[in-house]
């Protein structure tokens, strides 16, 4: 399969790549989740409101600028939440731009989830198509 870039590789989930002046590369674990210690009597709709407060306040922090906000909108849960949030809190302030990348021909393309985003709100939407062959 054809990739955009070569050599590349995956770091595990929560770490990061540190590089010191003199080249020398560190691998560093910057999250962990506690799982010995977490609350098991919160009910879901509990867990529900929680992480709606959460989210809404890590996607309000994040919008804080003096220039436009764009976002990625891939198709998936992730980016769709996180434009559909915005959507919801800039409403009527400013229209969101999001950016997207299509790979026409791939069985995975998540072209008909990014409509079905775009369809229910007031963005202004950019995509790039890709084929096989790029």
């Amino acid at each position: 399969m054809k990739l955009f870039y070569q050599n590349i590789w995956q770091l595990e989930p929560s770490h990061c790549l540190l590089i010191d002046k003199d080249h020398k590369i560190v691998k560093k674990k910057y999250w962990d989740i506690d799982l010995k210690n977490r609350n098991t009597t919160i009910s879901i709709d509990e867990a529900a409101l929680k992480f709606t407060e959460l989210f809404t306040k890590s996607i309000t922090r994040r919008l804080r600028s003096d220039v436009p906000v764009g976002s990625s909108l891939s198709g998936c849960l992730d980016s769709s939440s996180i434009v559909m949030l915005i959507d919801r809190i800039k409403s009527g302030v400013q229209i969101q731009k999001t950016f997207s990348a299509r790979f026409d021909g791939f069985v995975r393309d998540e072209g008909k989830y990014i409509e079905k985003v775009l369809s229910k709100i007031n963005v202004q939407p950019f995509s790039c198509l890709f084929d096989t062959e790029s």
